[in-house]
């Protein structure tokens, strides 16, 4: 949870220059409140999302592990809470969003000496790099087309991504929604394909499926993998 709580804490401010206008009437915004999945053994797993007007303050899962997120005057998104399970023991943490001089996420660190740190690449990609206590690096390069990572490339095994024109369960999220785009099920729009590519060995892929409500936002994914394995994604909205 805590890795999943990263990729959505990573990628909410990254983008922020181009996250939805706070100024809009958040009386009527279609928001992303519940999201279950239902896996083929019957297990469930669900995550809860909260809101002040359209800024997300709070992700909770049916584990028990949240992250609460905090922001400044200007709705820069400056602080967060981490509580995360570490075995049975509950872990609560601090979370702070570090920014460079042209106003870019630079770093995310967390309480115990992880940190995400990102370059901005001329061809418009960005570099992610993950550091643990011990000083490991794990190194991430995303591509970006309309909006949508269609691209995470790490050592030598590339992930691709194919999209609808939809909208994303997130599309009206204010600002840490820029984030979630490290993660493909919080892009811009939805993902129809994944392809997982290891140049070491086979390659495997996922196909998404969607039933979407009348505003054109889905209601229900169903994700087959390249094992034959199927997930039920449903998705709950305030109005």
């Amino acid at each position: 949870m805590k890795k999943l709580f990263a990729l959505l804490s990573a990628f909410t401010v990254v983008l922020t220059s181009c996250s939805s206008d706070d100024s809009s009437n958040e009386s009527s915004t279609i928001l992303v409140t519940k999201i279950i999945e239902t896996y083929e053994d019957g297990s469930t797993y669900t995550e809860n999302f909260y809101y002040n007007g359209n800024k997300l303050i709070k992700v909770e899962d049916s584990d028990g592990e949240s992250e609460t997120f905090v922001y400044d005057s200007n709705g820069k998104l400056i602080s967060g809470i981490e509580k995360y399970y570490d075995g049975s023991n509950l872990i609560t943490g601090n979370v702070n969003y570090v920014y460079n001089a042209q106003n870019k996420l630079s770093s995310i660190e967390y309480h115990d000496n992880l940190h995400f740190d990102y370059t901005y690449n001329s061809n418009g990609t960005i570099t992610e790099d993950n550091y643990d206590s011990n000083g490991f690096a794990d190194t991430f390069i995303y591509t970006f087309l309309n909006n949508n990572v269609v691209a995470i490339e790490e050592s030598s095994i590339i992930t691709t991504y194919q999209f609808d024109t939809k909208n994303s369960p997130f599309m009206n999220v204010y600002s840490p929604y820029e984030l979630f785009r490290s993660y493909f099920d919080y892009d811009y729009n939805n993902a129809t394909n994944k392809l997982y590519n290891n140049s070491t060995a086979d390659s495997r892929s996922s196909t998404y499926t969607y039933i979407y409500n009348s505003d054109n936002f889905p209601i229900k994914r169903t994700e087959t993998t390249g094992d034959g394995e199927i997930i039920i994604t449903e998705y709950f909205y305030n109005n």
